[in-house]
């Protein structure tokens, strides 16, 4: 077989132009290091050359060595998965491992006239490397890379939309037009990206670095509304541009961090980013990272001159839309009544909201700016004046959970707490009603009912908030404790403000900032485990029937247990304290980084536990059901642990699965505590239909 590259040497022409173009014109803002330079080339071709169809076989450091470029359609039929085709890719790889150790165990110098055909290629491609124990060192570097044509080209499709807004937030904040072809890199444009690993949207925000700058709560979820978050992106480049001095340095922290740029720059004296992919050596300074320049300079060379790559491009037609700043809380059946307006286009125009507003299970917060269509001549301020007065409200309905308990049926829970089998289905997506477990929680109807007294043999259990915190929905109610200054539990917490500092569970250094949904260097990890049984098939009682499940329950003290995906910025925020005041109970320093597992004493002064537990829930819920209307458990596997696993390398890297998934699966291991040869139940997670599990989103 032969390589692509060799196949269509104009791509090597095309990408000399590229290089010549940069250095007369580049105004110094965005250099190509050397070092980089076959990063790039390798990206640009990855970008537009090849399909999504094909997959790469190269070396991940010496980028530029191609062992073989494989398409999958010659194999498998196109309705194939991805995962199954993967194994094809798993055995190639496999050959040229077994050929790298043949050439790594010979005599040196090699006689080349003494390999075969396949070994003589391959010392060939090698024959300019001058590196010691190169080819023992290749042998860990094979990596499959598919083809991303198709969804770059859908990528500037879409881009079109939002291009033109994006360009004018990032001249507001006086930042370089280019930095809008990131999306390129992270999400293809598609705004309603979501990662395995929670980063969401155009920009692939997480939650801990999101909610530092956008609204992230159980209604909304600003980090899929591409304008909103482009002005998020753009604060956060300026503030890594600030602080780094460099431009690549500052794109690079968008995917590593801040801290772990910082870093690196600061233990090799130097702010070539060149230099830096070529020397720094850090556990968390992985491909991703070390590429995630190079990929955003390909992306720019292509969208700067995508007829040169695609041709023509229909690019969508720039969002347009009126907005108005609500000034109570309404419901979005009520706004699209009145103001006489599809709801699917409202829904459209501001994809901010969740899913509990556009069910109008909850209100669209007051001061949000609500969008609507440009196209028609109407004033939106008479309109929502006329809007009735029992439609508005000074609050948010809250909402309310129930643990179930073991021996519990729909049917009783409802009869207990006033309200229907069918209506607590609806708020739970529960697909029928034999579907609960013992330990699910399920949200409950908000109204005036109180528990009804039911005959049984155990306790009758009781509502997570007390029923005398759940106010019903009411005309007009009065103004919440936070007009005065005073926290409230009825009104969405802001989001923390940008000085607000992130500790995040895990230390910043160690994992990227953002998500690496576009790059799609290929199926899960776990395909490594599937090459001689698959796994095994999920039955119904496992925690694959979704529902929503926590391991802590309320406060019982001032001290709680600190869960995945939390940070010291969300208790402060649960709590209705600062950050700094959590700090002196504890004794943290400033900066100081929390872990899941870690017991931290808060104050309930402000908030009772109650409700600080609902607003607790209400973030997990929101985590759990992202994920699970974007993903589904297609079956376990069984993992024993090897010496120098840790949770933080099982989830991130070996299978690309939340942290808090694998603890649903394995309620009885510590997994801060994982000692080798001990066996933990892994799910095998599958893209839903709607996302395209060859591309990584749907077109």
């Amino acid at each position: 077989m032969t390589t692509r590259c060799q196949r269509i040497p104009f791509f090597s022409i095309i990408f000399v132009l590229f290089l010549m173009a940069f250095n007369l014109f580049a105004n110094g803002e965005f250099p190509l290091p050397p070092q980089l330079e076959d990063n790039v080339h390798f990206w640009i071709k990855i970008y537009s050359q090849y399909s999504k169809s094909e997959v790469v076989i190269h070396d991940a450091d010496h980028i530029n060595i191609i062992y073989e470029v494989i398409n999958l359609d010659d194999y498998y039929p196109r309705d194939v998965s991805l995962r199954r085709k993967w194994h094809k890719v798993e055995q190639v790889k496999k050959e040229y491992r077994k050929i790298l150790q043949n050439l790594a165990k010979r005599r040196q110098p090699i006689d080349p006239d003494q390999l075969g055909e396949k070994e003589r290629r391959v010392y060939d491609l090698w024959a300019n490397v001058v590196e010691q124990q190169k080819f023992a060192k290749a042998v860990r570097n094979i990596r499959g890379q598919k083809g991303l044509r198709e969804q770059f080209l859908s990528g500037l499709e879409r881009s079109g939309k939002y291009m033109q807004k994006m360009k004018q937030i990032f001249r507001q904040y006086d930042l370089p037009e280019e930095l809008c072809f990131l999306p390129h890199v992270e999400s293809s444009f598609y705004y309603k990206a979501y990662s395995k690993m929670g980063a969401a949207g155009l920009w692939q925000f997480t939650r801990s670095t999101g909610r530092l700058y956008v609204k992230i709560n159980y209604s909304l979820d600003e980090r899929f509304d591409p304008i909103i978050a482009t002005d998020a992106a753009a604060r956060l480049l300026r503030n890594n541009f600030l602080q780094l001095g460099h431009w690549p340095l500052a794109i690079t922290a968008y995917n590593h961090g801040l801290a772990g740029m910082k870093k690196a720059s600061k233990r090799l004296h130097t702010t070539d980013m060149g230099e830096i992919v070529e020397k720094y050596r850090s556990r968390s300074f992985g491909f991703a990272s070390k590429n995630f320049y190079a990929e955003f300079l390909a992306a720019k060379e292509i969208a700067e001159n995508y007829q040169r790559y695609f041709g023509y491009v229909n690019f969508e037609k720039p969002i347009e839309f009126k907005e108005f700043k609500l000034r109570h809380y309404v419901t979005l059946n009520s706004m699209a009544k009145e103001f006489k307006i599809d709801k699917e286009l409202l829904v459209a125009l501001n994809p901010a909201f969740r899913r509990p507003i556009i069910r109008s299970q909850r209100r669209i917060p007051r001061g949000y700016g609500i969008r609507l269509p440009s196209d028609k001549n109407y004033d939106p301020g008479a309109l929502y004046a006329e809007l009735a007065e029992t439609e508005k409200f000074n609050s948010q309905i809250r909402d309310r959970y129930y643990k179930v308990q073991r021996g519990d049926n729909l049917s009783d829970i409802a009869m207990r707490y006033g309200t229907s089998v069918l209506r607590i289905m609806e708020l739970n997506d529960l697909p029928s009603p034999h579907l609960i477990r013992a330990g699910q929680l399920i949200e409950m109807p908000v109204g005036n009912t109180v528990a009804k007294t039911v005959k049984k043999s155990k306790e009758s259990p009781k509502l997570l908030l007390a029923e005398a915190n759940v106010v019903a929905s009411q005309k007009r109610p009065s103004l919440p404790l936070a007009e005065s200054g005073t926290a409230s539990a009825t009104v969405d917490p802001p989001p923390a403000p940008p000085s607000t500092p992130l500790l995040a569970v895990l230390p910043e250094h160690e994992t990227p900032q953002n998500g690496d949904f576009a790059r799609s260097y290929g199926p899960e990890p776990l395909a490594d485990f599937f090459q001689d049984e698959e796994a095994e098939t999920v039955n119904a009682d496992s925690a694959a029937s979704w529902g929503f499940k926590v391991s802590f329950d309320e406060p019982k003290s001032n001290w709680i247990t600190v869960q995945p995906e939390e940070t010291l910025g969300h208790f402060a925020e649960w709590a209705g304290i600062s950050a700094q005041t959590i700090r002196d109970l504890n004794g943290l320093d400033y900066g100081h980084e929390i872990h899941a597992g870690q017991r931290l004493e808060l104050s309930f002064e402000r908030i009772p536990p109650a409700e600080f537990h609902r607003r607790r829930l209400e973030y997990h819920r929101s985590i759990q059901e992202d994920f699970f209307s974007n993903y589904k458990i297609s079956g376990t596997i069984r993992y024993s642990v090897k010496s120098g696993d840790n949770v933080w390398i099982l989830t991130k890297r070996t299978f690309d699965i939340p942290y808090w998934l694998l603890g649903r699966y394995n309620p009885n291991h510590d997994l801060l505590k994982l000692f080798p040869h001990d066996e933990i139940v892994v799910p095998v997670v599958q893209p839903r239909s709607g996302n395209d599990d060859d591309n990584g989103h749907a077109d």
